[in-house]
């Protein structure tokens, strides 16, 4: 993603190097993906992999970030 003019920073660096919609999608999805099977492996196996659920937080980047060029701007 090239930085428009009127793009904040935080959309910037959450789409850094995503070139197309649907590539930060799939990133979306993936993290949604990996932080729900952090959480599943840490209810029986080791506790400290509960930490993979952060991912929720970049899932949440991604769709803000998607959201954002969505209604401000557009995509290459």
């Amino acid at each position: 993603m090239n930085k428009k003019k009127d793009m904040p920073e935080w959309v910037y660096w959450g789409l850094w190097g995503i070139k197309s919609r649907k590539t930060a999608w799939v990133f979306c999805w993936v993290c949604i993906l990996l932080a729900l099977v952090s959480m599943l492996l840490a209810l029986f196996f080791e506790r400290k992999i509960w930490a993979g659920g952060l991912l929720f937080l970049a899932a949440g980047w991604y769709w803000a970030s998607i959201k954002w060029v969505d209604e401000n701007s557009s995509w290459e």
